[in-house]
């Protein structure tokens, strides 16, 4: 359900829904972004989704890994939990800046 409706969103402003890789690569660029990164998983998302998340905190120098009790929608799942662990990463942000 979840992936028709991100599907239907994509399609709705492309002409064709093809996917165009990047070139070079985002993957290969993650060492150099040089912005404060929160990086979200829910526990009991996908195998997939949880190692592509662990993989970019691992790349993305200084990225902060928050893991929740939780499937995908982490902010509807929990959203007590997730609004303490945003507001604690925006105060941190507008702290080092």
């Amino acid at each position: 359900m979840v992936m028709d409706w991100i599907a239907s969103n994509y399609r709705s402003d492309k002409e064709a829904a093809i996917p165009r890789p990047l070139e070079p690569p985002a993957e290969s660029r993650l060492d150099d972004l040089q912005t404060p990164l929160l990086v979200i998983v829910g526990e009991l998302d996908d195998a997939e989704t949880n190692d592509a998340m662990r993989h970019l905190a691992t790349r993305v120098p200084g990225a902060r890994l928050e893991s929740f009790p939780t499937a995908h929608m982490v902010n509807l799942e929990e959203p007590e939990l997730f609004n303490a662990v945003l507001g604690e990463f925006l105060d941190f942000v507008r702290g080092s800046s």
